[in-house]
């Protein structure tokens, strides 16, 4: 499958990407909607970007391992 990437200097897309993986403490997949509390899209903006925000993907949430306390590799089930 080709791809062909446009250069549109001065625009950016937002997409945010909730996830836990790899993480060593919870809450990491909370960021793309703190990003987005403190202002990033606004401060875009501000700096002379057009800013168009797609939301986000559905979460991803991972448990940790029960034997080694380590991040697991494969997806927790999250409530719809």
């Amino acid at each position: 499958m080709a791809v062909k990437i446009v250069r549109q200097p001065k625009k950016i897309a937002l997409i945010g990407a909730p996830s836990s993986a790899a993480a060593f403490s919870m809450g990491s997949e909370k960021a793309p909607a703190a990003l987005r509390a403190a202002g990033l899209a606004e401060k875009l903006q501000a700096a002379g970007y057009e800013v168009v925000d797609h939301g986000d993907c559905a979460p991803r949430l991972f448990a940790d391992d029960d034997d080694t306390g380590a991040r697991a590799t494969w997806p927790k089930s999250s409530p719809d």
